[in-house]
């Protein structure tokens, strides 16, 4: 095998991160990745794009849609599987809708579990600040997408930061208040 073989072959290759649907918290990461992949693979474009008859006569969308179907069944296991292959083995838009209504929270009715979830959030003991304040802002976001009437402003994000570090950062709070 030559090198050209070898960047030929590697080129080819699909790099998957796996998404079962399990852990519905995944979703989010899973797709940002799966995008960025997507994108630099040149095929996020048809998990968008719902391509007219005329349009698959173009060689590039063709093979823009197989391998954008292919990507999503060879990264999907379990119940997110289940999900998108029952409907469709051949169209990525249609999966990727699947997987946005399954998995997207927006909904009206995930407003109190995550508002539930954000009162529950407090720092671990041996929880590093900016893993806490990072989990605090994807909570955050959560509820932006629910309704932007509930994200939290800048000072209701220092309260809540705040009020749920544990006893060994008092000093740190008191300083924090006093600015």
């Amino acid at each position: 095998m030559t090198k050209s073989d070898i960047d030929e072959e590697t080129s080819t290759t699909l790099k998957v991160f796996k998404f079962s649907g399990k852990d519905r918290i995944k979703w989010r990461e899973w797709k940002i990745k799966t995008l960025a992949y997507a994108r630099r693979k040149n095929f996020a474009e048809a998990f968008t794009k719902n391509y007219e008859d005329d349009e698959l006569k173009n060689e590039e969308n063709v093979l823009k849609k197989n391998l954008a179907i292919d990507y999503l069944i060879s990264s999907l296991t379990d119940s997110a599987f289940t999900k998108v292959t029952s409907k469709t083995t051949d169209d990525p838009y249609l999966a990727w809708n699947i997987l946005h209504q399954a998995y997207e929270r927006r909904e009206e009715e995930d407003l109190e579990s995550v508002q539930v979830e954000l009162s529950n959030m407090k720092m671990g003991n041996y929880e590093e600040p900016d893993d806490f304040y990072n989990n605090l802002l994807l909570v955050n976001e959560r509820l932006s997408k629910i309704s932007e009437k509930y994200e939290l402003d800048d000072l209701q994000m220092k309260i809540h930061l705040l009020s749920k570090l544990p006893d060994e950062y008092q000093v740190t709070k008191k300083a924090i208040q006093v600015n």
